[in-house]
């Protein structure tokens, strides 16, 4: 028999929605767990809203952690912001084109936009001016720690940059529709803004990867619920016809039927789930955390996608299986122990090599296990995952 929510989740749900609405919160008659709602809030990276809301009851045991917490996310939202702006002027005065996504675009919309954490800024570019980008940043004090062929990583103070040339790149967790409509995406941009209903398909798209990939926390639903909430030039029909071009539609109608039940936001055509499906699908985020590192249950989701999109999946087994004991060049050429690789392919046997024993003088037979785990499926696993998509509204999809 499945457990009901706890209280403390549902207060947890409650504060959420009432953040949203711009509502005060009003404490729950009965006695709460505390420990419980701040390490979910921790979780889920919404503790600065958890104080905003409830500063005026927070048990003094817990008031002064909570109070550390927001404040935090203030700081680190001000001095990103700063950051920001500073790139931007100098992009703006280089004649760079350039848009953001998710973070601070969405972060607008948001009562209180300091409290919708972040863990890095994601510009968007063409491939071609990446090079000067470069060398802005490093002038501006950054230290790349990525120049990876998909999204170059640079840090600062703690502060993150993510340069990117598409927004959604090739790997298990994407699929070939997705990414062909959605990288061909600058026309809906203007002056480095990519509009509304664009940047709404891609939050849906960006959200299935991470379902597929990782997991998902309440944050990205809430990313969802903002723009349905603040947003009213969205085209609706468009936007349907474009979900449904993707295989898309019938899942984000379960996502707009979640996001009515957890935040009392509604989107048009949103569908009624059953008590057990929200059941499930929400006791999934809460074990998820806010990028589903939280649950052990994800750690294999990469292989799971991989064959779980496949036509043939016998076949994707084996050829995952053998990636990860002889890896492409691609996935290893950015690794900081292999770097004398890149621009050489020819040496990637050394690689191998290397790594094997790497591998063996470190963690010996139980590397060799987890590397196994880590790409063979059972039919048991592959069932319980299967399920859990479906109940996101996940079926049936192929590369």
């Amino acid at each position: 028999m499945e457990s009901p929510m706890s209280i403390e989740e549902r207060f947890f749900l409650q504060i959420l929605s009432d953040f949203l609405h711009n509502r005060s919160t009003q404490p729950f008659s009965a006695s709460l767990d505390w420990n419980l709602i701040s390490r979910l809030a921790k979780e889920q990276q919404v503790e600065g809203i958890l104080f905003t809301q409830c500063q005026s009851f927070i048990p003094p045991s817990h008031f002064s952690r909570l109070a550390q917490g927001y404040s935090k996310t203030l700081f680190y939202y001000a001095n990103r912001a700063a950051l920001l702006d500073e790139i931007t002027t100098i992009m703006k005065d280089e004649s760079i084109p350039y848009f953001l996504v998710k973070g601070f675009t969405i972060a607008k919309l948001y009562p209180t936009p300091a409290l919708r954490t972040m863990g890095d800024i994601d510009f968007v570019v063409h491939k071609d001016v990446k090079e000067r980008i470069h060398t802005i940043l490093l002038n501006l004090g950054f230290e790349c720690h990525s120049q990876y062929d998909q999204e170059w990583c640079y840090f600062k103070n703690k502060m993150e940059i993510e340069i990117h040339h598409a927004l959604l790149y090739d790997n298990a967790a994407t699929l070939n529709t997705h990414r062909t409509f959605i990288n061909d995406c600058w026309s809906y941009v203007h002056e480095n803004e990519l509009d509304w209903n664009i940047h709404f398909i891609f939050l849906l798209l960006h959200l299935h990867k991470h379902i597929m990939y990782s997991g998902a926390g309440f944050r990205q639903f809430m990313d969802l619920a903002v723009v349905i909430q603040q947003i009213n030039t969205l085209n609706w029909d468009w936007i349907y016809t474009t979900l449904s071009n993707l295989g898309l539609d019938e899942t984000a109608r379960t996502w707009f039927g979640l996001i009515a039940i957890w935040f009392d936001i509604h989107a048009p055509e949103a569908a009624s789930l059953s008590d057990g499906q929200i059941k499930k699908v929400t006791e999934k985020i809460f074990a998820n955390g806010v990028f589903g590192f939280h649950d052990k249950k994800n750690q294999n989701n990469q292989s799971f996608n991989a064959i779980y999109t496949s036509r043939y999946p016998q076949l994707k087994m084996l050829q995952r299986t053998l990636l990860v004991f002889f890896p492409s060049y691609d996935a290893v050429c950015h690794i900081d122990h292999y770097s004398f690789v890149k621009g050489k392919k020819w040496l990637l046997p050394a690689v191998w090599i290397y790594r094997a024993f790497r591998g063996i003088r470190h963690d010996g037979i139980q590397r060799i296990k987890a590397l196994l785990k880590s790409s063979l499926i059972s039919s048991k696993v592959f069932k319980k995952k299967k399920q859990v998509l479906e109940n996101f509204g996940i079926k049936g999809e192929h590369k």
